[in-house]
């Protein structure tokens, strides 16, 4: 690593203690997950009961043309493998005019069957989009006519520490969506496990509206999570009474979910820090701000792209769902 590190932690572990279950009266979040009977999407589908959303999830499945594999081996195999779901379901006419709305019904189905066995109250509808516009497109597009909290994509985990392009069809989503999106990765983690949670910190001066945004979550009892500030080197030191102050301030604000709570300050390079720190922490997701400048909007920052195309795990891009202005394509 390149980076000078100056690690200053703060063990701000209090005693768990048990919170009451306050999800049902959480309020709802209204979350897409696009659904093409790849890998990818039964990733995202699976992982949905990690991501910390309350029960009374508002969830709409966008069944769409194969597109969230990165690889044409991949997509063939995805091709197949919807198909096959097709003749093995007993819905199959055989008839080639019908195959997308057989395809549309099956995985439809399957997909609200399996997200109503986590969510047994939730509000969930489906729709296809079959537009022969880019899949990406249509993704933002209906996220916007639908007004969508929440992006849920799956992609795989990277086989090597370093970045590589695992996740370009999520990138490209990510880029172009006017609200969250969270790149779901299979955990390491046994299924039931509390969750460890990781926030990406550049900075204080948004970090805030990130820290809220994780708080509004309802997360198992006895997850943790780990605030991670990263100063960039130069005059400022966050180790001062000030950043302290704040940062602990923001570390109460997740104690009082229930949450145990670690702080870490250090110094150097965001994304390279941001990076091991997953790796070393084994965490189940990273929470990272859209853009690492609060007075920057509509952009994605390197730091956000770095972890989306080489964490370790799953990642959850932070933006505030704002659909005041024009359709935005994906890059």
């Amino acid at each position: 690593m390149s980076f000078q590190v100056r690690e200053r932690v703060q063990r701000l572990e209090h005693s768990t203690h048990t919170t009451p279950d306050v999800s049902a009266d959480r309020k709802s979040i209204k979350v897409l997950v696009p659904c093409d009977g790849s890998e990818n999407s039964e990733v995202a589908l699976s992982e949905l009961r990690r991501a910390g959303l309350p029960r009374k999830v508002d969830a709409l499945v966008a069944v769409t043309h194969v597109c969230l594999p990165s690889s044409p081996a991949e997509i063939t195999r995805a091709v197949s493998a919807r198909r096959l779901r097709v003749l093995t379901s007993g819905v199959s006419s055989f008839a080639p005019a019908l195959r997308d709305h057989e395809e549309y019904k099956v995985l439809s189905r399957e997909a609200e069957e399996r997200i109503r066995l986590d969510f047994p109250t939730a509000t969930i509808r489906s729709e296809a989009l079959q537009s022969e516009a880019a899949v990406a497109n249509e993704i933002i597009r209906k996220a916007k006519q639908w007004s969508a909290e929440l992006i849920i994509v799956g992609a795989k985990r990277s086989s090597s520490p370093d970045i590589s392009d695992y996740a370009g069809p999520a990138l490209r989503i990510t880029r172009g969506a006017e609200c969250s999106v969270r790149i779901a990765r299979i955990s390491e983690h046994g299924a039931g496990a509390p969750l460890r949670l990781m926030v990406g910190l550049e900075g204080l001066e948004s970090s805030a509206e990130t820290i809220e945004y994780v708080a509004e979550r309802v997360w198992p009892t006895g997850s943790e999570v780990h605030l991670v500030l990263v100063e960039k080197p130069g005059p400022h030191d966050l180790t001062r009474d000030t950043g302290n102050s704040v940062l602990e301030q923001l570390a109460e604000r997740l104690r009082a979910t229930g949450l145990r709570v670690f702080a870490t300050v250090m110094v150097g390079q965001p994304q390279e820090i941001f990076l091991r720190k997953a790796r070393e922490l084994t965490v189940d997701c990273v929470f990272i701000r859209a853009t690492g400048d609060p007075a920057v909007e509509g952009d994605l920052s390197p730091v956000a792209q770095a972890l989306i195309l080489g964490a370790p795990c799953s990642v959850e891009v932070v933006r505030k769902a704002d659909y005041s202005h024009g359709f935005k394509p994906a890059a």
